[in-house]
This record gives C-alpha cells, sequence and structure tokens, in this order.
C-alpha cells in the first residue's frame, strides 16, 4: 500500500474493536448490551470507532449508569485482546495517529508486531534510517515506548528490598545464576571476615553486596546510555547490559573464606610461589555457572562469558596515544569495561557498594563515614571511552577516597581484627594436611564447597568418631584451642607499630634511609624478620613473633587517584562539545599530599612473652638505626599505661596517608579529626596541661630563649590561628563566664578552662 488512505483494510475476524466500521449494535449484541443500544443511537453513535474515545464522554448525557459504563468499557477492553495476526503493527500506528508512517513501516520495512517495532525503535540507526521527517520519528519513538512497558518492567524483573539501596529492581535472567549454588555459597562469606568478632554488626555477607553491585552496574549503565542518547533497548545495547549486570553479580565468586585474609595470609603463606588470586578462581567460576546452570539461554552461554570476564578483570587504560571514541555505540562498549572493575582510577559500583555498607553495618550512624554514590552516578557521562564526572563532583569523589582510607585504618586493619585472623590462619594452617583447602585452588568444582563454616567443620571434628591418627588428633586439638581462644577473647597480643617515612615537599627533609629500610623489610619474608628479632633475646623463638606489613592508600597506592580523573564543566547534554581536564591542584583544596602509608606491626602468640618481644623488637630497630621509631610507639604506650582503662589512643605525630602536617593551621584539616588521629586521653591531658604550664613559667628555659619565645609570639600575624593566644583568650572567658568562649574556647581553652596544646618548652 502506498498511502494509508490508499490502502485496503485488512482483512479481520468479527468482534475486532480496531475495526471501526463494524457497527455498534453488532457491538452490543455479541456482548449482551443491546439495551443501552438506544442510547448510543440518540448521540449519533453508529460505529465502535465511537467506543474508542468513550472514557472522554460524560456518562451523564449518554443516560446510562456506572454499572452499564463498566460493562463497555469491560467489553472494550476484552475485544483489544482480540487483534487479528500480523495486522497488530498496523491498527496500533492507526490508532495512534500515525497513518503516515504505515508505508513505510509495514509495508517497507514488513514490521508486523509491536514487541518488534519497540526493539527496532530502540536501534538508533534504524529510527535515521527512515524515509520519515523527523517529527514523524520522534512521535513513532514516543508513541511506541508509552504503549508498551520497557524491559524493566514488573513482569520481567523481582523487587528485592536492600537496607543500603532500598527496593532494587533485578532483571529476572539474573536469577538463573543467583539460584546456583556458586552463587548461593556467598551467603556464608561474610564480607568483613574477622571483623565481627571486634564489631557485631560487621555480619552481613558477600552475597548482599554482590546484588547491590549488580544493581549499580545497571543503574550507572542505564545512565550512561541517556547521556549518550541510545535506548537500552537497542539489541547490543541490551547484550552489554545483561553483562554488566552479571558482572555485578559475580564479581567476588571467587572470594575464599575470611575475605581477603585467606588469600594474603593463608594461601600466600603456604605456596608463596603459586601467585593465586581470588579474580582467577572468580574467571573460572563464572565459566562453570554458565555451563551448569539451568535456565540460561543457549545465546547467553557463547558470548556473555567473555564480556562478563573482562568487566570483572576490568580493561588497563591505554597510554600516551588513546583512542578516539566517536561513535556512540563504541564509546558505550568502551565506559562499559570501567563500571564493575575501574583500572583508571578506582571509581567503580564495586567500591561504591562496599563503603556504604560496611559502613552502615559495622556501627552506629557517625561511627565510620558514609558515602552517598547517588550523585557521582548522576553527574557523570562517557566522553571519549571514558566515565567523566561535573567538576562539582570533585569533593564528593575525594570523600569517597578519603572514606576508604579511614575504613581501612579503623575497621579493616584494626589490630585487634588483624590478631583473630592469624589466629584463624594458625589454625586452618594447622589441619591442612587433613582438611586438603589447597586442593580446591585449582578445581572450581570443589572451590564451590568452600566458605566461612569451616571453622564449624574443624571445632567439630572428632566429636561424632574417634580420631586414630595421633597427627591428626594432635593437630585438630590445637586448631581447636586456638578458636576456643577467639571465643573466650584471650587473643594474640599487639606488641607495637611503626610507620615508613613519607617523602616531603623539601627533599632535603625526606628520611630517604627511613623510606629504604622499610621497602627492604617489604621484600623480606615475615618468618625471616620474626626469625632475626627472636635472636636479640634468649628463649624468643621466630614462631612467637608475626610480623604485618600493611599498606593502607586512597585507592591507586602512591599515585594521586585523582591524577587519573577526568572531569567536565557544566551541563550541556551535547558530548561533542564537553572538554575534560584533570583537576588543578591549586583548586583542590586542602586534600592530602601523600596517599599511601605502610605499617609494620607486631604480635605475640602468647602473652608471657609480650616483655622479652617488645625488647627484641627494639633491638631489631636499633640494630638498623631506626631507634626513633621506637622512642614514638614507647612513648604511645606510655600513655596507654597512665591510663589503662581509656581505650583511645593519643594523637600520632607520624604522617601517613590523608594526614596534615601538625601545624598552628590543623583544625582547619578537611577531615577533621579523621585526618590527624584520635584525640589524647584525659591522662594525656593532664600531663599536657602540666606541660603548658611549666612552658608559660618558663620553667627549663635560659634568658635568652625567653626573649626569642616571646618575640616569636609578638611577630605572629594577628589573623593566623595561634593555639597559645587563642587557647589563652579562651580560658580566659572561660573562668570569666564558665563557658567556652573565644576562637579557641572550643580547641584548648574550653570548659573549665582546660589550656590548649601550645609548643613544648625549649630545654637548655
Amino acid at each position: 500500500m502506498s498511502s494509508s488512505s490508499a490502502s485496503p483494510t485488512p482483512a479481520t475476524s468479527e468482534g475486532n474493536i480496531y475495526l471501526e466500521k463494524e457497527p455498534i449494535e453488532s457491538f452490543l449484541q455479541r456482548h449482551g448490551l443491546e439495551r443501552i443500544l438506544p442510547q448510543f443511537k440518540a448521540q449519533a453513535a453508529d460505529t465502535v470507532l465511537y467506543l474508542k474515545y468513550l472514557k472522554t464522554i460524560d456518562k451523564r448525557k449518554l443516560g446510562i449508569t456506572n454499572e452499564e459504563f463498566d460493562q463497555v468499557v469491560a467489553a472494550i477492553a476484552k475485544d483489544a485482546k482480540n487483534v487479528p495476526e500480523g495486522h497488530e503493527v498496523f491498527f496500533f500506528l492507526e490508532e495512534t495517529g500515525l497513518e503516515k508512517t504505515i508505508p513505510v513501516v509495514v509495508e517497507r520495512e514488513g514490521v508486523k508486531r509491536l514487541i518488534d517495532l519497540r526493539d527496532l525503535c530502540g536501534n538508533t540507526k534504524w529510527v535515521e534510517s527512515l524515509d520519515l521527517g523527523a517529527f514523524l520519528k520522534a512521535r513513532l519513538v514516543h508513541e511506541v515506548f508509552n504503549a508498551i512497558e520497557p524491559e524493566s518492567s514488573d513482569r520481567t524483573t523481582k523487587n528485592i528490598l536492600d537496607p543500603v539501596h532500598g527496593l532494587m529492581k533485578l532483571d529476572l535472567h539474573l536469577f538463573p545464576v543467583i539460584d546456583s549454588r556458586a552463587f548461593q555459597r556467598l551467603r556464608e562469606l561474610r564480607q568483613l571476615g574477622a571483623c565481627r568478632y571486634v564489631f557485631p554488626g560487621a555480619n552481613h555477607t558477600r552475597f548482599e553486596h554482590s546484588l547491590g553491585v549488580s544493581y549499580l552496574a545497571r543503574e550507572l549503565f542505564d545512565n550512561l546510555c541517556r547521556k549518550l542518547r541510545i535506548s537500552s533497548n537497542d539489541p547490543e545495547c541490551r547484550l552489554y547490559r545483561r553483562a554488566v549486570s552479571f558482572a555485578g553479580l559475580m564479581h567476588d565468586l571467587g572470594h575464599g573464606p575470611f575475605s581477603h585474609t585467606f588469600e594474603y595470609a593463608f594461601v600466600n603463606s603456604l605456596k608463596p610461589d603459586a601467585g593465586w588470586e581470588h579474580e582467577t578462581m572468580s574467571m573460572g567460576l563464572v565459566d562453570l555457572v554458565f555451563d551448569t546452570a539451568e535456565g540460561i539461554p543457549d545465546a547467553d552461554r557463547q558470548e556473555l562469558p567473555r564480556m562478563i570476564k573482562n568487566m570483572i578483570r576490568g580493561v588497563e587504560p591505554q597510554g600516551d596515544n588513546p583512542r578516539t571514541y566517536e561513535d556512540p555505540g563504541e564509546n558505550l562498549k568502551r565506559v562499559a569495561d570501567d563500571i564493575v572493575a575501574n583500572k583508571r582510577n578506582g571509581v567503580d559500583v564495586d567500591k561504591f557498594d562496599y563503603l556504604q555498607r560496611d559502613a552502615i553495618t559495622a556501627g552506629p550512624p557517625g561511627a565510620f563515614p558514609r558515602f552517598d554514590c547517588s550523585r557521582v552516578m548522576n553527574y557523570c557521562r562517557p566522553i571519549n571511552g571514558e566515565i567523566c564526572y561535573n567538576e562539582k563532583e570533585a569533593y564528593q569523589l575525594w570523600t569517597m577516597f578519603h572514606n576508604r582510607y579511614v575504613l581501612f585504618k579503623q575497621l579493616y586493619c584494626h589490630r585487634k581484627v588483624r590478631g583473630i585472623e592469624f589466629m584463624i590462619c594458625d589454625a586452618l594452617k594447622r589441619v591442612e594436611p587433613w582438611v586438603k583447602i589447597l586442593d580446591s585452588l585449582d578445581d572450581p568444582a570443589l572451590y564451590v564447597n568452600l566458605d566461612d563454616t569451616i571453622l564449624s567443620i574443624v571445632q567439630n571434628h572428632g566429636r561424632r568418631h574417634k580420631i586414630i591418627d595421633p597427627d591428626e588428633q594432635k593437630a585438630f586439638k590445637d586448631a581447636q584451642e586456638i578458636l576456643k581462644r577467639i571465643e573466650n577473647r584471650n587473643l594474640y597480643k599487639f606488641c607495637m607499630e611503626t610507620y615508613s617515612p613519607v617523602p616531603t615537599e623539601d627533599p632535603r627533609k625526606t628520611d630517604n634511609e627511613g623510606i629504604k629500610f622499610y621497602k627492604d623489610q617489604q621484600k623480606r619474608k615475615a618468618g625471616e624478620i620474626a626469625l632475626e628479632i627472636a635472636k636479640y633475646i634468649p628463649g624468643l623463638h621466630e614462631d612467637d613473633i608475626i610480623v604485618d606489613f600493611n599498606k593502607i592508600h586512597y585507592g591507586m597506592k602512591t599515585l594521586n587517584p585523582f591524577d587519573n580523573l577526568h572531569f567536565y564543566r557544566g551541563a550541556t547534554d551535547s558530548a561533542d562539545t564537553v572538554r575534560t581536564f584533570n583537576l588543578d591542584r591549586a583548586r583542590a583544596g586542602l586534600f592530602a599530599t601523600q596517599y599511601q602509608e605502610v605499617q609494620m606491626r607486631f604480635f605475640v602468640r602468647e602473652h608471657e612473652k609480650l616483655d622479652a618481644a617488645q625488647k627484641a623488637i627494639k633491638k631489631f630497630f636499633e640494630t638498623h638505626g631506626r631507634v626513633n621509631d621506637v622512642e614514638e610507639e614507647k612513648a604511645m604506650t606510655a600513655y596507654k599505661k597512665r591510663a589503662p582503662n581509656d581505650d583511645t589512643m593519643p594523637c600520632r605525630l607520624s604522617q601517613g596517608a590523608g594526614q596534615i602536617p601538625l601545624s598552628r593551621h590543623t583544625s582547619h584539616a578537611p577531615f577533621g579529626n579523621a585526618a590527624i588521629g584520635s584525640p589524647p586521653p584525659p591522662a594525656a591531658k593532664r600531663a599536657r596541661r602540666e606541660e603548658v604550664q611549666r612552658a608559660e613559667e618558663g620553667e627549663g628555659m635560659s634568658d635568652t630563649e625567653k626573649a626569642e619565645e616571646d618575640e616569636d609570639e609578638r611577630s605572629e600575624p594577628e589573623e593566623s590561628f595561634s593555639p597559645s593566644r587563642d587557647g589563652q583568650r579562651g580560658a580566659a572567658a572561660a573562668g570569666a563566664g564558665g563557658g567556652g568562649g573565644g576562637r579557641g574556647g572550643r580547641r584548648g581553652g574550653g570548659r573549665g578552662g582546660v589550656p590548649p596544646r601550645s609548643r613544648p618548652p625549649r630545654v637548655s
């Protein structure tokens, strides 16, 4: 047919209300409503076309009751389902006033089913190829997507209520994987491992974390599609959408029991040369699930596993000559690989979920910093194969990196948590020859049976049957004793920790020898260092001491993650006109200048050997010319001895990642106390108060030094913050009015006139 007016009406069966030529009399008779025919005749309603617009007619003018009106509407709905096969698109276009598109869409393109028309309208290239005007194209797409519910409707999704993201809609095609044995195993893997022994609320598992990552991955992908003006119903786009959702769902399949402890403290200590990583096991489990899970379409089994593994592994950024992505489809494909695991700068949905989930579950509000990813996900766009962010989100992104540092510092690497992790590893090492955990590392089919319940197996071993092998009996008894110590809180004792020096802006002040010392120690095996330490004190054995290195950083080790982040300015919708740039350091504000700190910690397995171990560790550092590192730790321990019932630690003076040098401007740190340490305990405050009083009275200072001190005070600019001067104002105000008073009232001269921190007295 050349046009809708000249084209014959398709042959159809009786009872199709889309045939506007059907007499209204026959329609009402078929549905037993002939009693109200006179009312319609009075309105000159001759055909069913009149009934299509019945909802806009005033029932009172027709003179029918509400019940009769509802019966007519039900009859229309019933006949609406009887659209003749092969003519669904024809009648849809005719009804929506798009008759002019029928020759192109129906005759030339041969589209007959409405669901096929929906898929084609999601393909931008197909819509552009139609021989229609821009207005008709836009109307066609609009009417099609308004008439048909999108793929993420209630019929193709399930609702899951999540404590972090609220109501999450997950596509039904994910559930064959969710119901597989490999994924259900994640219910028995706690996200934070041994943290639950110290923080009782940290009991969530990798199961809910993986669901959350899958949900965020799909949401971010859909947002990127909208920014590129690509419909998520485009066939190729839908394939990548499924792959991104699956990648978020399956990215943690390869994790072992007790989080990263299993990989670093257990596997790598028993098989240091194997180079085993949980990401590699995730790849194997992806293949296992798609080969064995029921309900996965054959088309998905062929193409999706390769795409999913690329997204889980992440794609390394290109070098100095990056490729340009002018085609929106190619641009979207490239950024899809950065959604779950971003190797470029570490900003990905995996981090978005665990930074929120871990902070919410581990403690009450305010205990740990919480990151809201909604703004960051909304204010991003794909530009030249990279996910770029609005410059207004710079501080929000920096908060994300800093929150990661804080959670590692205060939660994941908590000293008691680390001690318990070493106890769990010791217990598993005792029984490894019999439980054979290492044998499962190369077989995904065996690995799916390994989870946190391994501790229950060890604890109950030998209770139901007698162990004949004496070696096995002793090994399990030793392991059970270690696990019993965890239950009784008889934990491995923490000895001390030291920090590697960090580079400074002035190279002359950088402790290069100290940096080299800690780098050399990291290259040595922990057992080798423990053996050297044990030699300094008779009676100590290398097995008595545990050496633990922790690298806490912003996600890119020693690098500034902002160096690999690109921003855009403005809210234009045209991606072609957006220019990206790196954030200028001068505009970054009071952000950190160092991005990684290296901790060297020492634990002792038996409490009675604590003093001997501390003496041996001190001799170890003295031998290597690092006595100052131990002196600082000795001062920290002195605070604890003066306040044995206070669990807080004084402000650490070493500068680590995210920490700002202690100076008169310390109070302006952008992240408050989290950036510079915890406040000192009461005993430390009293000692500090006495020290300040001695300094004010000039004890231990010569006349020349007193004069220099007074000159320093007078030379300070009035607008700068001086802890000593402002604190005295606050103390005076507190003495007069009993409150904080003054600029320094809250900082140092607060309630009760407590003096602030000032410079220590000079010793002649």
